[in-house]
């Protein structure tokens, strides 16, 4: 795909192009979802890189009600249709730390990400310390960021 410029942020606009490319291919190619994991200390710009991915990838069409910031906000947005559509997670740890690998909320998240694949959502999961990252959302995700 062509990188379209009026949607593009980095100044050659590959991040954008190789990312919605990626997407295509697992969402249309591999009949799967796509998972980016965006990792960095706090004031870094993980929900500010994700929102711009998103805008992207949509053409301009950010949709804020599909962002979550609490556990219960992820799998309400996950679990539900329409098909296809871009979560953004902005609290991932609540969710998906190693710490908490036999919380309730954990193994909950885990046990979606594999049961609602085949909704073909893209999902960017910010989380701060990519030490605590639990393995099955690191197999899952498509990329970290």
């Amino acid at each position: 795909m062509k990188v379209d410029s009026e949607y593009k942020f980095s100044s050659r606009g590959l991040i954008e192009k190789n990312i919605d490319d990626y997407r295509d291919y697992s969402i249309k190619k591999n009949d799967d979802q796509f998972i980016v994991l965006v990792v960095g200390d706090t004031g870094t710009s993980k929900t500010s890189l994700s929102l711009l991915l998103e805008h992207y990838i949509t053409r301009g069409d950010v949709n804020l009600d599909t962002y979550a910031l609490t556990h219960d906000e992820f799998i309400q947005q996950y679990t539900s249709r329409p098909r296809e559509k871009i979560i953004v997670y902005e609290e991932g740890r609540n969710s998906f730390d190693k710490n908490k690998y036999n919380h309730n909320s954990t193994a909950e998240a885990r046990d979606k990400i594999n049961q609602f694949r085949k909704f073909h959502h893209t999902v960017f999961i910010n989380f701060q310390n990519p030490n605590h990252l639990t393995r099955e959302i690191v197999r899952n995700g498509n990329c970290i960021l």
